[in-house]
């Protein structure tokens, strides 16, 4: 990356399906970001307009994670978002068509920095720039 340009910082959404989740490893992986924790499905739909996030991290363990994508896809009114599926399963992800991105939790901090690389470089095709040019 020349030196001129630098990563901007992504807003980030984690949906929980229950409260009290461990979800420390992934912030402390995302700690350069501006996340919010949400730790019920309502309350995601509640600030989505608000909060303007650019990557959504939902929890597979929500009753209906693909009726809540669609809920806060037309919420945000056809931003340009990533949607990450999260998983707490031991073996490897079954890719679900409706998700573009998945996560294993826990996850290493190299396979969050790996799956912001990817996000970063989809979200910079499909949408607003994910750099801008310092100075």
């Amino acid at each position: 990356m020349p030196a001129t340009e630098i990563p901007r910082q992504l807003s980030i959404l984690v949906v929980l399906a229950e409260p009290g989740l461990d979800v420390a490893p992934i912030l402390a992986a995302l700690r350069h970001n501006t996340i919010l924790v949400c730790p019920t499905p309502a309350q995601a739909v509640a600030v989505i307009e608000r909060f303007e996030p650019d990557i959504i991290f939902i929890d597979f363990n929500i009753v209906s994670p693909l009726q809540l994508k669609e809920e806060l896809m037309r919420a945000s009114a056809g931003r340009n978002q990533a949607y990450v599926m999260m998983t707490s399963t031991t073996g490897p992800i079954s890719p679900s068509p409706s998700f573009e991105f998945s996560v294993n939790l826990p996850a290493s901090t190299a396979e969050l920095d790996e799956l912001l690389a990817n996000i970063g470089r989809r979200l910079r095709v499909n949408g607003p720039p994910a750099f801008h040019t310092a100075g």
